[in-house]
């Protein structure tokens, strides 16, 4: 109701028009929500909250062609936004393209060389485009960071079984079954 409220006082606000998006989203409310985002995008084409809250809402939703196209604009930007590249790389992957997004997550890594949560994401991406060695790298180097998700396990299986190991991949299998059994 706030948004609303906020809509009327201010109908030209991409940021009232974002903040419906996430409330309609977050209620479950899927035409609304993404109508909502679409207006804050239309109100200001360069709203990058808006378009990760839409890029994230498509995602989600088994969108990726239409996330790539909301996305593409922000991640092709010259200053360089990490998230965005961050949310291109995730819709490319999704969409079978595992090496251009390899590409966009080795920037983000650039950026923020501790974020543990990309190297396993990049590591994903790497057993995906058929790079299982590279994939080991950054599956070991996320744990060593301190990353033991039960996904990290099952990348590392994958990155294992990729180099055709495959009594240790089933090693991490079981890792990571016996984490969320």
């Amino acid at each position: 109701k706030v948004a609303r409220v906020w809509l009327r006082w201010m109908p030209d606000s991409a940021e009232a028009s974002n903040f419906l998006g996430r409330i309609l989203a977050a209620g479950n409310q899927h035409v609304e929500a993404e109508l909502a985002f679409r207006e804050a995008l239309r109100l200001d084409a360069r709203h990058l909250p808006a378009a990760v809250a839409l890029t994230r809402f498509l995602l989600t939703n088994g969108r990726a062609e239409d996330a790539c196209g909301v996305i593409e604009p922000f991640a092709r930007d010259k200053i360089g936004i990490p998230e965005a590249w961050l949310l291109y790389g995730s819709a490319l992957a999704s969409l079978g393209r595992a090496a251009q997004a390899v590409e966009l997550f080795q920037k983000v890594l650039q950026r923020e060389p501790g974020n543990r949560e990309v190297r396993i994401i990049l590591a994903a991406a790497l057993a995906d485009s058929g790079q299982g060695a590279a994939a080991e790298i950054e599956a070991r180097s996320a744990i060593s960071q301190g990353l033991v998700w039960a996904y990290v396990a099952f990348v590392l299986a994958r990155a294992l079984m990729a180099q055709g190991r495959f009594d240790e991949g089933e090693v991490e299998l079981h890792k990571a079954v016996h984490a969320h059994p």
